[in-house]
């Protein structure tokens, strides 16, 4: 199923060959597909008040213990700025707690709180039967042809634009 608005942007470019036609619709079904995945997840999620990026903040720190939020923002790939807003919303929500560093007291670790790991064994089980779930239909032999096709797509992209 197409999104309303890949539709009217398929239907303004109808001027195209057919094969043009049907490489942009098969593009806007792939983002389509994305969207709805994002959206039931995050859908999914919110009844934990957690976002994608807060279940692999908790799910980090239940795997690897205590880390600091340097090392947290670069197991995330993202600036420390941004995951301090994160950390924040979760000391707010009593999911982690901070802790002072002897060795220099303007730097924390974080850890989860009994709270937070009570949260994230339900959230993080939940959430990775649902995941494994999506692709459940498909056959062994659809789902090795589906990862070569998503490769071949992501190494265009990568390489040609």
């Amino acid at each position: 199923m197409l999104d309303q608005k890949y539709q009217t942007f398929i239907a303004l470019t109808g001027n195209k060959e057919a094969q043009e036609l049907n490489n942009l619709a098969l593009c806007m079904k792939l983002l389509s597909t994305t969207k709805v995945i994002d959206r039931s997840c995050a859908e999914r999620l919110e009844k934990y008040q957690l976002s994608e990026s807060r279940l692999l903040v908790l799910t980090l720190l239940q795997k690897k213990g205590t880390l600091s939020p340097l090392e947290i923002a670069e197991f995330c790939g993202v600036s420390k700025g941004s995951m301090t807003q994160q950390l924040n919303a979760l000391f707010k929500d009593q999911l982690i707690e901070k802790e002072s560093v002897p060795e220099d007291r303007r730097k924390y670790a974080v850890s989860l709180t009994a709270k937070g790991e009570m949260v994230i064994a339900e959230a993080l089980k939940e959430h990775t039967a649902w995941i494994e779930a999506i692709a459940s239909p498909l056959t062994d032999e659809e789902k090795s042809q589906l990862n070569l096709l998503l490769d071949k797509i992501t190494h265009n992209v990568i390489h040609n634009f």
